[in-house]
């Protein structure tokens, strides 16, 4: 009797604990039709649903469509549809002019994913003095107002997200620490995206393009990393800065066909950093407005800014008879061919053609002081070799290379030209009969390649193989030999190219931390939670039973 005293008792614990865990559950939502009250409207029956669940419900949406639809969220809920679910408009009896309206810290942790929105009357979303708020995989046009609006709130993540054909794409205010990643913002009236009086943003992989205002418009904002962005097609300028943009960081992103390509019109501009970018194609690429107050402690530097209609770098509104830049590449060596505002100080990054081992030559990318800037975003070289040979690499950390070996020593009586463009600039070398004969010999010694007339088999179109490739992209003639170092290998070859030329190229890669994290694992998931549990209560109630009876 003892013993099961204790059993029953072990039990009821058990239930206790488990119940609680398992009270998270589905509301469905059904087609629009469902829902006939004459006394209600649509949108006050689909309220009454959200108020009546649970903390932590997952509503879901099984109707194709909604009309007229202002649901408040004020508890944590996860509302999704499966069915890709179109909600048109909200109630115009509601002064709150928004579909979904997240309100207060008792909405934290809400998310909502899946939805087709559009709002002639206002904003699609609402965020509302909220937090930890995840916006997923939603198509949002349409919208009077903001398709997504941001206001006093923190910790919230937008994501996968279709925002267009809105008076503004995404508007942020009042807020800290905002990301966005992996979203179109596009074809919005004003901004694509708006930040203002707002804190620690990030701005990560999205697609902002052609808004009839700027891509990006930044105004007091401090904390804001814009990274690996394509801004692209905005009729006013691709990024906008205005008051403050303290400790702003912009980089590697691709900003083009815009007005203004980056335009600093801010006063307060301390530690500002753009780097690693890819501005062309613009009216201007970085403009200086009159607004802007310089700071010793920015840094502009390492980008390609290059083939904007205007200038590249322009000045002409600027109060400052003169500001100074770090070095960028400018499309070319010579300042003769760039277009830069007298108003400018700064160096163009030079590009030098490197004769590495055997047929190896590299573009190497080098500041004034000769230090390769490993840091450039990748730019298209073009190599021929005696006219012909043409070989288009990307350059990776500031190098691209090309090999062609098997070809130069298939022509060992004769003397070969080499050249080398990017963009505006174009070098090149002769390397005599000579010269190939004794590079032929060294290769042969060091890396004990066969003589003969199969050179190259291995390497890309061989002397006696026609049109056959090796292990990367070749092109040449049916009696030509070359290979090509894709994006994946130029850093390492032009490294060694350099290197056997008396350069000393960086590797800008440094080691990473690894961590790896089983989704399935995960004790914050209700279910997994539950599993571990059970297991240990049936472990202790185990453990108690034979205990008691060994005792016995």
């Amino acid at each position: 009797m003892k013993n099961k005293n204790k059993i029953v008792t072990l039990t009821f614990l058990f239930l206790i604990i488990i119940f609680p865990l398992n009270m998270v559950s589905g509301v469905d939502v059904y087609d629009a039709s469902y829902y006939n009250d004459q006394n209600l409207s649509l949108s006050q029956q689909i309220q009454k649903i959200i108020d009546s669940a649970a903390i932590g419900d997952t509503i879901n949406f099984l109707g194709k469509s909604y009309e007229n639809l202002t649901l408040v969220i004020n508890k944590k809920l996860n509302i999704v549809t499966n069915v890709g679910t179109t909600i048109k408009n909200s109630d115009t009896s509601s002064s709150l002019n928004s579909i979904f309206f997240i309100n207060g810290s008792s909405a934290a942790g809400t998310t909502i994913s899946g939805f087709n929105i559009s709002n002639k009357n206002g904003n699609g979303i609402v965020l509302n003095n909220t937090k930890n708020i995840k916006i997923s995989k939603n198509n949002i046009s349409s919208c009077k107002e903001s398709g997504i609006s941001i206001e006093k709130s923190s910790n919230i993540n937008i994501t996968q997200n279709s925002i267009k054909n809105s008076t503004e794409g995404v508007s942020i205010s009042n807020s800290n620490n905002i990301n966005m990643k992996n979203n179109t913002v596009t074809e919005n009236r004003n901004n694509g995206i708006t930040i203002k009086n707002t804190e620690k943003v990030t701005i990560d992989s999205n697609t902002i393009t052609k808004n009839n205002g700027s891509g990006l418009n930044a105004y007091n904002t401090t904390t804001t990393n814009i990274t690996n962005n394509q801004i692209l097609n905005n009729k006013e300028s691709g990024i906008l800065t205005e008051s403050s943009a303290k400790n702003m960081v912009i980089t590697k992103n691709t900003i083009k066909h815009n007005y203004y390509g980056i335009r600093l019109n801010s006063n307060q501009n301390n530690r500002l950093t753009i780097k690693s970018n890819t501005i062309n194609e613009n009216h201007d690429g970085v403009s200086f407005g009159p607004k802007y107050v310089d700071d010793k402690s920015k840094t502009i530097s390492s980008n390609v800014i290059y083939k904007n209609s205007g200038k590249e770098v322009e000045l002409i509104e600027s109060t400052y008879p003169n500001l100074e830049v770090g070095a960028n590449w400018y499309g070319s060596n010579s300042e003769s061919f760039v277009n830069l505002c007298p108003k400018l100080t700064t160096s163009l990054i030079q590009a030098k053609l490197v004769k590495g081992k055997g047929g190896q030559y590299s573009v190497v990318f080098k500041d004034k002081n000769g230090n390769v800037m490993a840091d450039l975003p990748s730019l298209d070289v073009i190599f021929t070799l005696n006219g012909n040979n043409k070989v288009v690499v990307k350059s990776k950390n500031g190098v691209g290379s090309v090999d062609y070996s098997s070809i130069l020593f298939s022509l060992l009586s004769q003397d070969n030209f080499i050249e080398m463009s990017v963009d505006n600039f174009r070098t090149n070398q002769v390397l005599s009969a000579k010269d190939n004969r004794e590079n032929y010999e060294l290769w042969i010694q060091e890396s004990n390649q066969p003589t003969g007339n199969n050179l190259g088999d291995d390497n890309g179109l061989g002397h006696d193989n026609g049109d056959g490739t090796g292990n990367t992209q070749g092109t040449g003639s049916q009696s030509s030999g070359v290979k090509n170092q894709n994006s994946a290998d130029s850093g390492d070859t032009g490294a060694s190219a350099a290197e056997n030329s008396g350069e000393n190229p960086t590797d800008s890669n440094s080691a990473k931390e690894i961590i790896i994290q089983d989704p399935a694992l995960k004790i914050e998931d209700p279910q997994n939670l539950t599993y571990i549990i059970v297991g240990l209560l049936i472990g202790v109630i185990i453990v108690g039973y034979f205990t008691d009876k060994i005792n016995l």
